[in-house]
């Protein structure tokens, strides 16, 4: 790369160059949170903060500026890495809402 490449890449080339070389996804660097229902029976939360509440009939967990809420019967916690969880059981509903905690 010629130094006035360098020199033209500002913040979200800098962003853009470090999420290619550490194969993250596009939305690891922000200030965002990735939430995927699969069939009634799992949900996904990458960007988790922490886990706030957890039972097996809800759980509550804090993401960047947020909350997501899962309902449901039997919900267990078979993942927790790197900020990514997920929640198995029989879902009843997911909410999203403002985060009102202390980060």
């Amino acid at each position: 790369m010629r130094n006035t490449e360098k020199k033209g890449r500002g913040i979200s080339g800098v962003k853009g160059f470090i999420d290619e070389k550490l194969a993250l996804p596009s939305d690891a660097l922000e200030g965002s949170f990735t939430l995927e229902i699969r069939e009634r029976r799992t949900v996904f939360v990458r960007g988790c903060r922490r886990i706030v509440k957890y039972s097996e009939s809800e759980m509550i967990i804090a993401v960047r500026g947020f909350e997501v809420r899962i309902r449901g019967q039997g919900l267990t916690c078979s993942t927790y890495h790197l900020g990514a969880v997920t929640i198995e059981g029989e879902i009843f509903g997911v909410d999203i809402g403002e985060w009102e905690g202390s980060e």
